[in-house]
């Protein structure tokens, strides 16, 4: 018993690894509870005024300040967020083993619940904070349109040296449907096969010039692509894109105003969310798998509760137990327990015996041979 609670300490920093599947589950939860607070406009410059080169309790002041603010942003004017977190309290706080004790159990989940959503906004906090602070020290470029420095100078090396190759062969191959189109018009006494493959050659190559200049023309495919590629420098020429419109107003920081957002298109932002949640969701997963991990880690030992959950999510293949149960004639019960504590590991398949395909086959095989045998030797007889 000693040993199976020193084991789940192990959940502290092995849960994520070992369950690596929630990512997923921990990454759009985290980025669903901040979406609304998106963008942070003016959170740099609230901490150069409130706490840059103060004391360790001005900034320690100005983080508790900035999470309440947060919170109350996100009930005051938020949508997703505004579900998401009363959601989150709640399924953790059942999450929580009954055992506990009614009182203890709404403290120990719903402190759980509320140790994510402080970590997801700890984690808004600081990528917001990194956008600006990069684009305010020059670490990125911002310009002064809606494209970054680096991308666009990409892009117009693209079109100096190869824009126009691509359009002669887009060109190319609009001639070749032409011709193709009008063989098949002028095959009227060819074969069958050969006026199909002429006409559907043809429509063929009219998709292919359509979708070319689709993806290349009305569709800045390479641009997009070039702006990819420079992830810092789009968030924060998007950043400081929404920013100027949000903060038209007069207050910036969290400014939730309808009408200034209705300024801000779609594509833009949609590119700004999609951008940050990549460094987001990076820096989220890692809390959330570390707080639910030393949450089973400390709810086992404390409160010898969550043991399904504590010891399955470690994974480990040794200490298996198992019960067997017999009931007498009389109706006494035995039950007898037999338990490993290591379980062996360098496992060798036995080809001549298993519950394979091949295996059962063959066994099968031989017992038809060996009732034929029999049945033989007993007609001689």
């Amino acid at each position: 018993e000693k040993a199976c609670y020193r084991l789940s300490w192990l959940n502290i920093w092995q849960f994520r690894w070992r369950n690596w599947r929630m990512d997923v589950l921990w990454g759009l939860l985290y980025l669903g509870i901040v979406s609304s607070l998106l963008p942070l406009c003016g959170i740099y410059e609230s901490y150069v005024q409130e706490a840059y080169g103060r004391s360790a309790q001005a900034h320690v002041k100005w983080y508790a300040d900035k999470l309440g603010y947060l919170l109350a942003s996100i009930f005051a004017s938020g949508h997703v967020s505004a579900l998401l977190v009363p959601a989150t309290l709640v399924g953790l706080y059942q999450f929580a083993d009954e055992q506990i004790s009614p009182k203890l159990r709404l403290l120990w989940g719903a402190g759980h619940g509320a140790a994510h959503v402080v970590a997801a906004l700890t984690c808004l906090i600081f990528v917001e904070f990194a956008a600006e602070w990069s684009a305010d020290v020059g670490l990125v470029s911002v310009d002064a349109g809606d494209n970054t420095t680096l991308a666009t100078s990409m892009y117009e090396g693209y079109e100096a040296n190869f824009a126009g190759v691509l359009d002669g062969l887009m060109s190319r191959v609009d001639d070749a449907a032409a011709a193709a189109a009008e063989a098949a018009a002028d095959a009227g006494d060819a074969a069958p096969a050969a006026r199909f493959f002429r006409l559907y050659l043809s429509r063929f190559l009219h998709l292919l010039s359509a979708a070319g200049l689709y993806a290349f023309g009305r569709f800045p495919l390479i641009r997009t692509i070039y702006e990819v590629f420079d992830l810092p420098s789009l968030i924060a020429t998007k950043h400081a894109s929404m920013c100027t419109t949000l903060c038209a107003g007069g207050s910036c920081m969290g400014t939730k105003d309808a009408l200034l957002f209705a300024g801000i298109d779609r594509y833009t932002m949609v590119t700004y969310t999609a951008s940050i949640a990549m460094y987001f969701i990076v820096i989220a997963i890692p809390c959330a798998g570390g707080i639910f991990g030393s949450w089973l880690a400390l709810t086992l030992n404390a409160f010898k509760s969550q043991y399904n959950e504590g010891f399955s999510s470690l994974r480990i293949q040794h200490w298996k137990n198992v019960l067997k149960c017999h009931v007498k004639p009389n109706g006494d019960l035995e039950v007898y327990g037999l338990g490993l504590d290591r379980v062996p590991k360098a496992w060798v398949k036995d080809e001549e015996w298993g519950g394979s395909a091949a295996a059962c086959s063959r066994r099968e095989r031989e017992r038809q041979e060996a009732e034929l045998k029999g049945g033989g030797g007993e007609g001689k007889g």
